[in-house]
């Protein structure tokens, strides 16, 4: 676990870099959010008013805007998730990230932190689909008291699995920047080949996931601790691709004494 204590020793010299870029995200996404939903609500008061919004297709339209007005809000989420993951890094590695840095970066690879959010959305649909599907065929079958616990049992490995694939994808844009298929698949190598590396520090970061839900105690581990586990994940990703590099050297530099 060397790389938790090695992240919480660069947070407590240097907290306020990592304080600042936790508040740039939510601050960003939030104003997102508010614009798309002003925007979308002026444009209904414009259609509403040339006419063009009426009992049979008033539904529909609303469900339109909401509709992009969500996919553009996650979207800006992904973005600066992305910016947010590549502070870290720059804190962990350079000299920090500014606003418009983070501005410059969330614009610049936006689509790469969406992409990677995107192929995960679509995995979990494909997991989902088979209980949608036995659902639609058996609605019944799911009345009974004990469908729940079998579901959960059945999905929360899972999930957690999924997510545990992709939990370096991010990183691996934001230190790399890797193409998104590039890094859903380094994530899922990494992840799995080097397991007794990531397991554990990925536990305590689910463990301090789920904690920031706590009332009050929330809102001091998500600005304290998320950002030390998650540089955390950083440091052990940059080590293992020392690793790897130095036993790729190795490895051709007796390739080349055999071949000699």
């Amino acid at each position: 676990m060397q790389p938790l204590k090695n992240a919480y020793r660069l947070f407590s010299q240097k907290a306020i870099p990592f304080l600042y870029l936790m508040v740039l995200q939510p601050v960003f996404t939030g104003a997102v959010l508010f614009t798309f939903a002003g925007i979308i609500f002026l444009l209904l008061i414009i259609i509403n008013a040339l006419g063009y919004l009426n009992p049979s297709n008033g539904i529909y339209m609303v469900g339109a805007f909401v509709g992009v007005m969500a996919a553009l809000t996650f979207y800006f989420y992904a973005a600066f998730k992305g910016a947010l993951v590549k502070g870290f890094s720059q804190i962990a590695f350079a000299n920090g990230m500014d606003l418009e840095d983070f501005l410059v970066y969330s614009t610049a690879r936006g689509m790469k932190f969406f992409g990677v959010s995107l192929v995960k959305i679509f995995l979990y649909a494909v997991l989902l689909a088979p209980l949608a599907i036995a659902y639609y065929l058996n609605p019944s079958a799911f009345s009974a008291g004990y469908m729940p616990i079998v579901i959960a049992a059945i999905y929360i490995p899972l999930f957690f699995t999924l997510e545990y694939g992709f939990c370096l994808s991010y990183i691996g844009i934001a230190l790399r920047d890797f193409p998104v298929k590039e890094a859903i698949k380094t994530s899922m190598m990494m992840c799995f080949k080097s397991i007794a590396d990531f397991l554990p520090i990925y536990l305590v970061y689910v463990i301090v996931w789920w904690a920031r839900f706590i009332p009050l105690v929330g809102i001091a581990i998500h600005f304290v601790l998320y950002p030390v586990v998650y540089t955390a994940l950083i440091f052990q990703f940059q080590e293992n691709v020392g690793r790897s590099y130095r036993l790729s050297v190795r490895e051709e530099r007796d390739t080349d004494i055999i071949i000699g």
